[in-house]
């Protein structure tokens, strides 16, 4: 995988990379232990090296029980660090040294690595889990290693209710609660990773201030400027939502909820385009891809957070959260939100605005109280920019080569009962992949099946979006309401099958696919049917046509995967079977055929497709591997016949699309 700082690498246990870099400070003399009999506690370290995170320098690093190195200059406590800011999380769990008395943590700085060892560590109150010994190794080339030595669980079976569980790298441009302080002297902030909340400062709450000229800060992406209130700027900038028709209403009577929506500019976000933004009844967006609950979005993934606190919206009769997006521009009003049981703290009034140039503007009209007086115990306080590198708990969680493989054969075997009889097919000559002799002389499918009547459900709908679309990948689609009617028909009754029940379930169930309905059919609809362009700036591709028709670029067939298709092409005198590469039975029902073609006189030297298989179970098994093996071979399983799914993704306008995908025995 690859990021603005840092390429990732991963090296299953049976590869035994691991021996290579493990240093068993448990056996080291030279190693320091640190954090002995603790929970939820951190211990300072100093690296005698410089070592570069994210593009700057850090020289302290803070040793935390829960698995993890926090990053930042600001020193605070164990919860706060966890709502993220900056760490290295080789194994961000609610790990103890006191539950198990062989548990230790120790380290040890060489001049050129600094290595932290996480040894029979438990979780809290779980030990019945095992113990966990694993490294994290930094080095003085910026180089970060993650060693397990033994992880005894599966990490989804480790509970994040109370604690989160991940894996992975984390920065935040922050600014802190500082925010609202101003140095004394006058001078400008220092860099935002080194402000020492300590200093001689003077306090700003909201109406009684003594600064007079903005300050300005800088970071890797974004500059940062400041604006006092009395300085008028904020008017600049106010849009009241609240008398805007326009806007829209979000998490009425809410608390630590949170809404998605779609944003219709691509908005650059720390070097990548977000498209879709998840506000929070708590001051800040979410901006990350994976969905997930207010309190894991919270421990700080990818925010801009205007004022995260425990805001609510049922606490004031008068509270509301809106939004407009006028297509350049997302306005974000949080409108007299109160703090949850701390109404007498008054009522919050700001603003966020996203603009397509990436600017991000935090616009404050009433903060009643210095926000050093809000409570961070049980829901942390700050503003600023978060953006984390992160491998996510799905890493270890990724729905394994087993559960693929079970879970196909159950639903080829559940795919009998579609309204398919068994396909007489007639495969004749065997062929090879580059020739093209024509060693059948008759239709690959029989003429049983050629007159079969396409009756009901998704086979019947199919069959409607065949003359919706044009080959040519060059040409712009002509879309008509009428057929964007019948890709939602057919879209809409997939969805409401037992096989792409099943598979959504599961992806929902490992964080790939977001629980709100709306959320998810968004998601898959442009995975499947919002045209992209494969060539010369045209919109004349989607995901469902490339698959279950074709396509031609540059006088070249591709996709072709469907044996519906196939079967109707030759019906209509388009299509010309040429013989067979490889065949094999699925099911009672299903095959898998591997075969050259020939489609309007244009000829593709290998194609593969199910036969006698369903639109939905297709469709169902090329959602599942494009979430559970992007861009890689998905195992799977039919009638004891293991073969594979290969599906690749298609990039465009800050969206991912579904580039192709087909069964293969390879």
């Amino acid at each position: 995988d690859s990021h603005m700082y840092y390429k990732s690498s991963f090296y299953p246990e049976v590869s035994r990379t691991w021996k290579e870099y493990w240093l068993d400070l448990t056996k080291d003399p030279e190693s320091h232990t640190v954090l002995p009999g603790a929970h939820r506690k951190m211990a300072t370290i100093y690296v005698t090296f410089d070592f570069p995170f994210y593009g700057h320098i850090v020289n302290n690093v803070t040793i935390a029980t829960g698995g993890f190195l926090y990053m930042g200059d600001y020193l605070q406590d164990y919860l706060n660090a966890l709502a993220a800011k900056q760490y290295a999380a080789p194994l961000l769990a609610d790990f103890d040294t006191m539950s198990n008395p062989n548990s230790s943590i120790r380290y040890k700085d060489n001049g050129t690595a600094l290595t932290v060892q996480w040894d029979q560590v438990v979780i809290h109150k779980r030990t019945d889990l095992g113990s966990f010994t694993f490294q994290l190794i930094l080095k003085n080339t910026g180089d970060v290693l993650f060693v397990y030595k033994d992880v005894p669980v599966n990490i989804r079976d480790i509970n994040d209710n109370k604690h989160p569980v991940r894996v992975g790298l984390y920065d935040a441009y922050t600014i802190e609660k500082t925010l609202f302080y101003e140095y004394s002297t006058g001078e400008e902030y220092e860099d935002a990773y080194t402000v020492d909340p300590d200093r001689h400062m003077k306090s700003f709450n909201g109406t009684d201030i003594g600064i007079t000229n903005p300050t300005e800060d800088s970071h890797m992406y974004y500059n940062s400027s400041f604006y006092p209130e009395v300085s008028g700027t904020w008017k600049e900038y106010w849009l009241d939502l609240k008398k805007d028709p326009e806007s829209h209403t979000v998490l009425p009577g809410a608390h630590r909820k949170t809404a998605t929506i779609y944003v219709t500019f691509d908005f650059p976000f720390y070097g990548h385009i977000v498209n879709n933004v998840t506000i929070a009844t708590g001051g800040f967006l979410y901006m990350g891809d994976y969905l997930q609950d207010y309190l894991n979005a919270l421990a700080a993934k990818q925010y801009a957070a205007p004022l995260l606190a425990d805001f609510d919206t049922m606490s004031n009769p008068n509270s509301s959260i809106r939004y407009k997006d006028n297509g350049t521009a997302l306005t974000v009003h949080w409108d007299q939100v109160v703090m949850h049981k701390r109404t007498d703290l008054g009522s919050f009034t700001f603003q966020l605005i996203l603009k397509n140039t990436g600017e991000v503007l935090f616009v404050y009209k009433d903060v009643p109280v210095n926000i050093t007086d809000i409570s961070d115990d049980k829901h942390p306080v700050r503003v600023g920019l978060y953006d984390a590198y992160i491998i996510e708990k799905t890493l270890f969680s990724i729905i394994t080569d087993d559960e693929l493989l079970t879970l196909s054969n159950i639903l080829l075997y559940l795919d009998e009962k579609n309204p398919f009889a068994t396909p007489l097919i007639s495969l004749q000559g065997k062929t090879r992949s580059g020739s093209q002799e024509d060693l059948a002389r008759q239709p690959l499918f029989g003429p049983q099946t050629a007159s079969e009547a396409v009756v009901s459900g998704t086979s019947r709908l199919i069959k409607d979006l065949y003359d919706n679309y044009s080959p040519e990948v060059n040409n712009n689609e002509q879309v008509t309401q009428q057929h964007l009617n019948e890709e939602e028909a057919f879209f809409q009754a997939v969805l409401a099958t037992e096989p792409m029940k099943r598979v959504v379930a599961l992806l929902q169930s490992r964080g790939l696919l977001p629980t709100n309905n709306r959320n998810l059919e968004s998601i898959l609809r442009t995975l499947w049917f919002e045209r992209f362009s494969r060539s010369r700036g045209s919109l004349g591709s989607s995901g469902f046509e490339h698959i279950f028709l074709g396509e031609v670029k540059n006088a070249e067939p591709s996709g072709f995967h469907s044996w519906l298709y196939f079967k109707q092409q030759e019906e209509v005198g388009s299509l010309d079977y040429l013989g067979f590469i490889r065949s094999a039975k699925l099911s009672g029902k299903a095959s898998l055929l591997e075969l050259p073609l020939k489609w309007k006189g244009m000829y593709k030297p290998v194609n593969s497709m199910f036969v006698g298989t369903s639109p939905e179970l297709e469709m169902a098994l090329y959602t599942l591997c494009f979430y559970a093996r992007p861009e890689a071979k998905c195992p799977m399983n039919g009638n004891s016949v293991k073969f594979f799914i290969q599906t690749y993704p298609f990039k465009s306008r800050g969206k991912v699309y579904l580039g192709t995908a087909y069964p293969t025995f390879r």
